[in-house]
């Protein structure tokens, strides 16, 4: 019974952390994608985050419900 609710928290703990990745860069820069300009290397580092954090937070939401049902 204590490893099913150990399983639940990371679960819980996963999917939480999952949606922080994916919603830090436009809590940081305080927009998701309405950039109109891309002038500096800047600009384009942080548009590359914007992409690719997304996928890291669903390969950790993918992650932790994989270990959940193992």
């Amino acid at each position: 019974m204590k490893t099913n609710s150990q399983k639940i928290i990371f679960l819980i703990i996963g999917c939480v952390l999952g949606i922080l990745i994916i919603l830090i860069p436009a809590l940081i820069t305080g927009s998701l994608y309405l950039d109109y300009h891309l002038m500096a290397g800047l600009d384009i580092a942080d548009y590359t985050l914007k992409i690719v954090s997304p996928m890291v937070g669903l390969l950790v939401i993918y992650d932790t419900i994989k270990t959940y049902f193992k």
